[in-house]
């Protein structure tokens, strides 16, 4: 069973709208990909056996609109979307430590939660990026970085 059809059964409803019919296509024919990083994955673990995926977590702030962002997209080593994620609940980052820009991130809202499709493993390199609020027809992405192995 692939894993966005396992999280629909779960209700999961980031994998039951449109954006499962983006599975699998590149981010960059979907998303405007910026260079600075707005958070961080601070871990992973894997799903139930009969379902070969990953859950990540973490902490992320959109600095440039002092919000939580509007999402969280998951990529492959090949930029190709592999999973969703949500925003809004606590974190356990500390701004103090993030760049000047986080001091005024909300640690209550500031977490996030995705699930993505299992890779080559869990050493499979992968890419998270905060989906941010813009003005544009195209929404903007800031990756997010990650001390895991």
């Amino acid at each position: 069973m692939r894993v966005a059809d396992w999280l629909k059964t779960q209700g999961k409803h980031m994998f039951a709208d449109r954006r499962a019919k983006l599975m699998g296509q590149p981010l960059r024919d979907h998303y405007l990909v910026k260079p600075e990083t707005c958070g961080r994955v601070t871990e992973h673990t894997s799903l139930p056996d009969a379902v070969p995926g990953w859950r990540l977590f973490g902490g992320a702030w959109d600095v440039q609109t002092n919000r939580q962002g509007k999402g969280i997209v998951v990529a492959d080593s090949d930029d190709h979307i592999v999973g969703w994620g949500l925003v809004g609940y606590p974190t356990k980052l500390d701004p103090v430590k993030l760049p000047e820009g986080f001091r005024s991130m909300n640690k209550r809202y500031a977490g996030w939660k995705a699930y993505m499709q299992s890779l080559a493993g869990k050493d499979a390199p992968y890419r998270a990026y905060l989906v941010r609020h813009t003005l544009g027809k195209v929404d903007a992405v800031c990756p997010l970085a990650s001390d895991l192995p």
